[in-house]
Formats: C-alpha cells, sequence, structure tokens
C-alpha cells in the first residue's frame, strides 16, 4: 500500500496540534529510535508553521540548528529511504523508507502513514 502524500488538507483529521511531540522522541512509532528523534523534530516543524505542507531540507535542516543547539547535521535516519534492520532469523532486511516523499522539485511531504504513526505513539491529551 502506498502512502498518501498530505500537503496540508484542511480534511485530514489530524493536525500538528494533535500530536504532543516535547519528548526527545516518539516511542516506538517507526520501530527505530534514530528514526523517531528525526520524526519528532519534523513534527516539532510542522507544529511551528500550524500544517503539514510541503518544506524542503533546508528548511528542516535550519529548523533543527535552530532548536536543537547543535551546528548541523539533521539526518532524516529511515523516514526518506530505507535503511536495514537484522534478525536472526531472517538476517538483515530493508526496513523503513517512504514516510516522507521527496517531489522532483526536491520538497519534501510528510505523509498519512507518517501524521498516524506520530499520533499514535503521543497523542496530545
Amino acid at each position: 500500500m502506498e502512502n498518501k502524500i498530505i500537503s496540508g488538507e484542511p480534511d485530514f483529521p489530524i493536525t500538528p496540534g494533535h500530536i504532543n511531540a516535547r519528548g526527545e522522541h516518539l516511542w516506538e512509532a517507526f520501530e527505530n529510535v534514530e528514526t523517531e528523534v528525526s520524526a519528532v523534530y519534523i513534527v516539532r516543524f510542522c507544529q511551528e508553521r500550524s500544517h503539514w505542507g510541503p518544506f524542503t531540507e533546508k528548511e528542516i535542516e535550519d529548523f533543527y540548528v535552530r532548536t536543537s543547539g547543535r551546528k548541523g547535521g539533521f539526518t532524516f535516519n529511515r523516514l526518506i529511504e530505507a535503511g536495514s534492520s537484522f534478525s536472526i532469523r531472517d538476517g538483515m532486511q530493508p526496513a523503513g523508507g517512504g514516510w516522507i516523499v521527496k517531489d522532483k522539485e526536491g520538497n519534501l511531504h510528510v505523509t498519512d502513514d507518517f501524521v498516524w504513526r506520530c499520533y499514535k505513539a503521543s497523542p496530545k491529551k
């Protein structure tokens, strides 16, 4: 099943404000701690803008530098491209990817699965 890109549609039931992104990461949302840390920065970025609309790598990098206190180096950690995971039974397998989609112009889009996973892991109460 292909993930649907969300571009700030007003009828999408979850807004960035519906997600509690105050923690360090979104526990078990993406089965990988590093991926969950990257996801929380994207959610916070979208919360600051109040929408899920497209963004650029430079915009998320600038947000990361400004809010993390680091000098740079935001990584998507399997949100865009699949990485790999290891299990004793199956060995190395592709894992992740497709939660953030890059279009032909280089703009990044969150998908419905990204939003649902973030919301399920940490809804704002």
